[in-house]
C-alpha cells in the first residue's frame, strides 16, 4: 500500500477504485495493455521539480454564498516546468465569503510568484474578476468560460496524466479523492468537484492553451 493510500486508510477515508474513473491512485492497465500511471507514481518532491516557466492560481467559484452554507471555492496552484511537464503545487480550496476567498486567491498568487489568476465566469456573471480586483486590482487575471461540461473538460487533462506529464508535488488527499471520483459520464462523488475543476482549469491554461515562450519565474526548482 502506498504512503498516500495508507494515510487515507488510517484516517478512515479509504474507498475502492471507482469503475471508469479518469484518475486512480495506483497504476492501471489500458485496454491496449499499456500501463497508465496512477497519481502515486507521478508524485514528486519539491527537490525533484525543475524550474518553472509559468505559475497560475485557478479559482472555481461556488454557486452559493461560500460562507459555510454552500460548496467550497476551488483554488489550485499549478506550474509549468522547463521540462514541459506541469506540477500541482498547492490545493488552497476554502469555504469563505467572497471577500475571504478573493483575498486567499491573491495571497497564493503573491506567495507563489504566479503569473496570473485564472477564474471561471459563472452563472452569467463576472464575480471572480470583481472579487479578485477588490482584493488586489493589480493582480493579473484571466477569465475563462465553460462552454462544455465538467467531464468533457476533464478528459484531455486525464490524458496528460496518462502520458506522465503532470505531477503532484506532495499529496493532496481531498483533491485526489475528487479526481478519483470523476468518470467520463461525470462526477460520482459527494457535493461539487470544486477542487478537481480548479485543477482542470489550471492545467488547461498551462498545457492546452497556445502560449508564447515565457521567461523563468519564481524560485521553484533547481534546473
Amino acid at each position: 500500500m502506498s504512503a498516500a493510500k495508507r494515510l487515507r486508510f488510517e484516517a478512515g477515508e479509504w474507498a475502492s477504485e471507482v469503475n471508469g474513473a479518469l484518475w486512480a491512485l495506483e497504476d492501471r492497465k489500458a485496454p491496449d495493455g499499456k500501463t497508465m500511471p496512477g497519481l502515486d507514481s507521478l508524485r514528486r518532491t519539491i527537490e525533484q521539480m525543475p524550474q518553472l516557466r509559468r505559475i497560475v492560481v485557478s479559482v472555481d467559484p461556488s454557486g452559493t454564498r461560500g460562507d459555510g452554507g454552500g460548496d467550497d471555492i476551488g483554488i489550485v496552484v499549478a506550474g509549468l516546468g522547463v521540462d514541459g511537464h506541469a506540477y500541482i503545487l498547492e490545493d488552497a480550496t476554502c469555504q469563505m465569503s467572497p471577500e475571504g476567498w478573493g483575498r486567499r486567491a491573491v495571497e497564493r498568487y503573491h506567495a507563489h510568484g504566479a503569473d496570473r489568476i485564472v477564474g471561471e465566469r459563472n452563472f452569467g456573471g463576472d464575480m471572480v474578476r470583481f472579487t479578485v480586483a477588490t482584493a488586489d486590482r493589480k493582480a493579473a487575471f484571466k477569465e475563462v468560460v465553460a462552454s462544455r461540461g465538467k467531464a468533457v473538460r476533464a478528459e484531455p487533462i486525464s490524458a496528460l496524466y496518462e502520458q506522465g506529464r503532470v505531477h503532484h508535488v506532495g499529496s493532496f488527499a481531498d483533491l485526489e479523492d475528487q479526481m478519483c471520483n470523476f468518470t467520463a459520464s461525470g462526477f460520482v462523488g459527494d457535493g461539487s468537484p470544486d477542487r478537481a475543476d480548479a485543477l482542470v482549469w489550471a492545467l488547461t491554461e498551462l498545457m492546452l492553451e497556445k502560449q508564447k515562450r515565457a521567461p523563468l519565474t519564481g524560485s521553484y526548482g533547481t534546473a
